[in-house]
């Protein structure tokens, strides 16, 4: 005789998810609507099939939602969104839930679709469209279990592009001088050129562009204070096509030119904090 307990050797979110309504849209290219929806107690995913369209989140924030790309957003930060790629068919999916999840909202994720998920999606619509308290509870329960698998991937994904990420940081590190492109530096992942950019930001909180000119401005700063290199050999090291380039570079990021910082240089070699 035995007696066998299993239990959840971590803490586990309660989702406690209800599955308001959804929606396949197949929307040609002159598509455009505007939303201005007041319901932040109500979570949306949106799941791209296939083609290109754009969402609006706020005021400022755009988004490009390719095919298999997830967002998970809430209502009312919906402003626009519209096609900009013939037949842009998707899954605008509506729920309640307790705001417990391990996916970030307003996230740009790639999930490549699951060999079952096309068919999962459809029977959501089909359960949703009877008049039975057994099928809505079944189109719950099956989309919760659809929510957490996004949820996995979307680790798993992150985990893995953090990791691409700082092997393209290592790179951009070690080749300062050289003449970097996003093209470059997304083989270097194996991702594609938005997929990258939205990696790189994701991580760094900054474009490519701009994290290769701060880390050039960063070892210029050191390069002036600690060697007897002059200006221009200094420009030449980090990849400037001549002093002056580098001049207006330096004078933008740190709001003084080269020459005048080395001036503010004490004997030591040492220099005052700058921004």
């Amino acid at each position: 005789m035995y007696n066998i307990l299993c239990k959840p050797q971590v803490e586990q979110p309660a989702l406690g998810v209800t599955l308001k309504t959804i929606w396949k849209k197949s929307n040609p290219l002159s598509f455009y609507e505007y939303k201005d929806i007041r319901r932040p107690q109500e979570w949306c995913i949106i799941r791209t099939i296939q083609g290109r369209g754009m969402l609006r989140l706020g005021e400022t924030e755009e988004f490009e939602l390719d095919e298999d790309h997830l967002m998970l957003i809430t209502f009312d930060r919906v402003r626009h969104y519209w096609c900009v790629e013939e037949d842009w068919v998707y899954y605008w999916i509506s729920f309640s839930a307790i705001p417990s999840f391990v996916m970030a909202p307003n996230q740009l994720y790639h999930i490549p679709l699951g060999p079952t998920e096309r068919e999962r999606l459809q029977s959501l619509l089909l359960a949703l469209n009877s008049d039975t308290l057994f099928s809505a509870m079944y189109a719950s329960s099956e989309f919760s279990s659809l929510l957490m698998g996004w949820a996995a991937a979307a680790i798993r994904n992150t985990s893995t592009q953090h990791r691409d990420i700082n092997t393209a940081i290592e790179y951009i590190m070690q080749n300062l001088a050289a003449k970097l492109s996003i093209a470059e530096l997304a083989r270097l992942c194996c991702m594609s050129e938005r997929s990258f950019r939205d990696a790189f930001f994701a991580h760094t909180n900054m474009t490519p562009h701009e994290y290769i000119q701060q880390k050039r401005m960063n070892t210029a700063i050191e390069l002036l204070r600690q060697s007897n290199l002059r200006i221009k050999e200094v420009a030449h090291s980090l990849g400037f096509a001549n002093q002056y380039y580098f001049s207006r570079a330096f004078r933008d990021h740190f709001g003084i030119s080269p020459s005048a910082y080395k001036k503010l240089l004490t004997p030591s070699g040492s220099a005052g904090a700058m921004d």
